[in-house]
């Protein structure tokens, strides 16, 4: 095979080198290797394949940059692990089987339950959480959730608070609540 010269191209421009190609004549597929220039910039090793649907499909090795691919972006590199969660990880930090709990990173966890409250009891309802915390939880909240009666005029007092539960009483109006707790796992 002999050389290509384009002459004086425009920077920023892409030049596709005479390669070799591959046709699978009266079938659709095609298969290019040849070497691409974005003038002024890198050059790339270019593989370019076209399957019978009629679509192309490229990889490139650009000088200088990672190998990419033009289905699914720029290839990962063993050196990129060190920046990946392993699967254990993920799954100890997020995995949960109670649809009540949301586990979130860095040892966190978000619980959204109803409870029944209202016994009335000056003293409210001991309200347990699905999964207890390792402490006292740094946020928790109940709100109405449609009792029959007015619920807009329900309000909670949450207080009493612990790592497995917290006590609720509601102003006027006993039955259904809301329960939002986040705190530590």
């Amino acid at each position: 095979m002999g050389g290509y010269n384009p002459g004086s191209p425009a920077s920023d421009t892409f030049i596709n080198y005479p390669g070799l190609t591959s046709i699978a004549e009266g079938r659709g597929g095609e298969f290019h290797c040849q070497i691409q220039e974005y003038v002024g910039n890198y050059f790339s090793g270019l593989f370019s394949l076209r399957g019978s649907s009629g679509n192309w499909r490229y990889v490139g090795i650009p000088e200088g940059r990672r190998i990419n691919d033009s289905d699914y972006g720029d290839v990962a590199y063993t050196a990129d692990l060190v920046s990946y969660v392993p699967t254990s990880t993920y799954a100890s930090d997020f995995g949960t089987s109670d649809n009540r709990v949301i586990n979130i990173a860095y040892g966190h966890r978000i619980q959204a339950f109803q409870a029944s409250v209202g016994n009335g009891s000056a003293a409210g309802t001991w309200v347990t959480f699905p999964v207890a915390f390792s402490e006292v939880p740094v946020f928790y909240q109940a709100n109405s959730c449609g009792n029959l009666s007015d619920p807009t005029d329900t309000d909670y007092f949450c207080y009493g608070a612990t790592a497995t539960g917290m006590y609720v009483r509601p102003r006027n109006t006993g039955g259904s609540a809301n329960i939002i707790a986040i705190g530590s796992k």
